[in-house]
């Protein structure tokens, strides 16, 4: 478990999101907290378990807020909670919560111990308050993990052939790149249209208020959930 072994003892405070919990039998609850400028962290709420801690539902994963914490000689001990955002409505809508928890399993596994990637959290933040605000769930998946894979220089590009480089209008999907009709192959080829592509390239674009009631326009017009599992195939490529 990583508590923190490089930082200092003593009290400090920092800002992030809880992304995982777990009750030991003891009554302690471990939080694993992706921190801003830390990093990811495990940190122990005494008797939070139990229900005998000050911090009620500030323990729930997707919960963002400033954590008071206290570095002992060998773990990291939540103190006090100042809840930012609680993402109440998000939790009210059941496939927008399964899909933030799916989110936010991926940030886990992607962030490391002791290597903060603030870009990480602010992209998922931002993809939490579009699907709270309303943004279709495919659509809003598509724009967080292609921007994650930009990120990690590993998105595909949606301009150029990723072979010649030639604009593209239209493109063939074919492994990790998107090729013109003169450079694709056959095999596990996927045909993107002129307005496929053109939405592809809106929905990672678009500000977020733009983007937000433009996503409830597009979900019908293709199979997102196709492409976001090619999104997904790559992301696990280059953790």
């Amino acid at each position: 478990m990583n508590g923190g072994d490089y930082l200092r003892q003593g009290h400090f405070r920092a800002s992030g999101v809880v992304l995982r919990r777990c009750d030991t039998p003891k009554g302690e609850r471990l939080l694993y907290l992706g921190l801003k400028g830390l990093g990811p962290l495990w940190v122990i709420a005494p008797g939070a378990a139990r229900g005998k801690g000050r911090f009620g539902g500030a323990t729930e994963p997707l919960v963002w807020a400033v954590f008071t914490l206290y570095k002992a000689s060998r773990n990291l001990y939540l103190k006090e909670v100042d809840v930012k955002f609680d993402l109440w409505e998000l939790r009210k809508n059941p496939e927008a919560l399964a899909r933030s928890a799916y989110w936010g399993k991926l940030v886990a596994d992607g962030l490391l111990a002791g290597h903060p990637d603030d870009a990480l959290l602010g992209l998922f933040f931002w993809a939490l308050q579009e699907i709270e605000a309303g943004a279709d769930v495919e659509v809003a998946e598509w724009r967080f993990l292609w921007r994650w894979l930009r990120d990690r220089g590993a998105a595909p590009d949606l301009e150029c052939c990723g072979n010649c480089g030639a604009p593209l209008t239209s493109a063939f999907w074919q492994g990790e790149q998107l090729l013109c009709d003169a450079c694709r192959g056959l095999e596990g080829s996927l045909a993107l249209s002129p307005y496929l592509l053109q939405a592809l390239r809106a929905a990672v674009m678009l500000s977020r208020d733009s983007f937000i009631p433009w996503s409830q326009t597009v979900r019908q017009g293709a199979d997102w959930s196709l492409l976001n599992q090619r999104l997904k195939s790559l992301l696990r490529e280059s953790l």
